[in-house]
């Protein structure tokens, strides 16, 4: 799989994107995660411009920019058994993929392209309606 964002054992997210053609070719951004708080996390990849962003409750928290060629937006190959795992998916019974998570996702959108700041920050804000007062940004 192209994609991956994940939270380590240390409270770090890890947003990750690898090539389509070697798994060593790859990119990843981390920062440190704001824990026991909701927290609306957003990455964009931007291939034009080999720009990989990480957005927590609309703002930015870091940056990358590509050195090589990565090219994630492709069709996925169905005979790899793509997928989307949240928690521990024990993939290929591999223990490396077996990594749990201790809290709750409300929403999962993916997009067919990057979003701009203006619109991560617009999603951010329409969610705000939903999100108990206790949750809210001060």
């Amino acid at each position: 799989d192209p994609y991956a964002l994940q939270v380590d054992s240390r409270g770090h997210m890890t947003f990750l994107i690898t090539g389509n053609t070697d798994q060593y070719d790859y990119s990843q951004l981390t920062v440190a995660m704001p824990l026991n708080k909701m927290v609306l996390v957003t990455g964009t990849y931007d291939n034009p411009s080999g720009t990989q962003r990480l957005y927590f409750n609309g703002g930015l928290v870091g940056e990358v920019l590509h050195n090589t060629n990565l090219t994630p937006v492709v069709p996925l190959d169905p005979n790899s058994n793509p997928g989307l795992g949240i928690g521990t998916t024990n993939a290929f019974g591999v223990s490396g993929y077996n990594e749990g998570w201790n809290g709750e996702i409300s929403d999962l959108r993916v997009y067919n392209r990057a979003l701009s700041a203006s619109e991560v920050m617009a999603l951010y804000n329409q969610g705000l309606a939903g999100i108990p007062q206790a949750h809210k940004r001060q």
